[in-house]
């Protein structure tokens, strides 16, 4: 199986800015998460450059099926797009 599987939700485990490790909540689509991601991003609260490097604004991105959590790359091209195109999708 190739990831993230269709009907994948997703979630977001990131150092804050205090050093403490964040979770955030569980999104549905690839749409819910870039929003909140490009809105973290923008705060300054994630950092793109620090995933998954242990520091305040390192993250990681999983993918969360029934019984399953799986990390992908934010890079992932589901995940670029969902990041990219979602205020074209609402207009």
């Amino acid at each position: 199986m190739s990831y993230p599987p269709a009907g994948c939700g997703y979630q977001v485990l990131y150092i804050d800015r205090a050093g403490r490790r964040a979770e955030s909540p569980l999104f549905g689509d690839e749409y819910a998460l870039g929003d909140w991601f490009r809105a973290k991003t923008d705060s300054g609260e994630i950092d793109r450059e620090s995933e998954g490097d242990g520091r305040p604004g390192g993250f990681r991105v999983y993918c969360v099926t029934e019984g399953r959590r799986v990390e992908i790359d934010h890079l992932h091209p589901r995940l670029v797009h969902g990041r990219l195109n979602r205020r074209a999708q609402r207009a």
